[in-house]
């Protein structure tokens, strides 16, 4: 099921939408790394920079296939609750410990040495290029509240009809354009997706929020 042509054009409409609804001292944070083309379009629409925010997908041990739940850049996680019910919590840690490395790096390689955006009494704005479970973002929520966050809006183009309304539990205020009650996978939701580099993401987050 394709509902945009690309995640750019995606997130062209996004950013009308969310300008629309007027969030007070907006922080522009797109979901590294495949959030990032739809929240430069955003960024764009409302005029303000872009940075980048990390989390990572926890996949239960020796089944990379199933997802257990994720963990954000500063350590805020969520796990399923089969998860919590299948581990000791002293596994679960050391799973969640074994992330760190790869979180680092990511945190390196999209920030390049720029602390965490100020986020006291602002609205931040988390950026994905769509809902599928909803596990990678809740984590992210919780950083944005932890760093003085007044408003937590999460957006994406596309999200699963059942995650965006399980989400609105999390979030401040979900926008979500398209939610189709049959889900399919993100990338089927768009008729042009690729695998960005990264060096290309990297100068998107360095040329947002330069005007309409």
């Amino acid at each position: 099921m394709i509902c945009f042509e690309n995640r750019e054009s995606a997130g062209r409409a996004l950013g009308e939408a969310i300008l629309s609804l007027s969030p007070q001292n907006p922080v522009i944070l797109g979901v590294a790394a495949g959030g990032i083309p739809v929240a430069a379009g955003v960024a764009r629409a409302l005029g303000e920079p872009l940075e980048a925010i990390i989390s990572k997908k926890v996949h239960y041990p020796g089944e990379p296939g199933a997802i257990m739940g994720a963990i954000s850049e500063d350590g805020n996680y969520y796990l399923a609750e089969n998860a919590k019910v299948s581990f000791s919590q002293k596994a679960l840690q050391r799973i969640l410990a074994e992330q760190k490395p790869e979180l680092d790096e990511r945190v390196r390689q999209f920030r390049s040495g720029r602390p965490f955006p100020a986020m006291e009494g602002r609205t931040a704005l988390i950026i994905d290029e769509g809902f599928s479970n909803g596990a990678a973002i809740v984590p992210l929520i919780q950083t944005c509240r932890r760093q003085g966050a007044a408003a937590v809006w999460i957006a994406a183009p596309v999200g699963g009809a059942s995650t965006c309304t399980w989400l609105e539990s999390h979030a401040d205020k979900v926008v979500v354009l398209k939610q189709p009650k049959l889900w399919v996978r993100i990338e089927d939701c768009y008729e042009n997706y690729h695998k960005y580099p990264r060096t290309e993401l990297v100068e998107m987050l360095g040329n947002s929020g330069q005007g309409r």
